[in-house]
């Protein structure tokens, strides 16, 4: 009788260990491809948009909050008044942040659908 059910767990994390292999390479790829594409520049230490990006140890802890809970990453692209706070310093940076939401609106989308 124990037979069916040492078969069935067998199968559940035969599954489980697909899905978890796969869920870590998709978080490797988006989560490395948005701390690679968040923009900084020499000597700035702080950007408004995306506070929880500023730093290495918090970027990863917004990431995973994001993959396992859904918790969203907070991002302010406008001000109190509703103005846009483009452009950044640089062409560059602002081309980055368009970069960065676009990966990080395709990491909600595979990630939690």
């Amino acid at each position: 009788k124990l037979g069916v059910l040492y078969r069935s767990i067998h199968l559940v994390l035969n599954d489980v260990g697909i899905f978890m292999l796969l869920f870590a390479s998709f978080f490797l790829i988006y989560g490395l491809d948005m701390y690679i594409t968040f923009p900084r520049k020499e000597g700035q230490g702080y950007i408004p948009q995306v506070p929880s990006f500023n730093h290495a140890v918090s970027a990863l802890q917004a990431l995973f909050q994001l993959a396992l809970t859904g918790e969203l990453v907070e991002i302010n692209l406008v001000d109190e008044d509703y103005n846009l706070q483009f452009p950044l310093e640089t062409t560059w940076q602002s081309i980055d942040l368009v970069v960065f939401v676009a990966v990080y609106i395709g990491f909600i989308i595979v990630l939690l659908v």
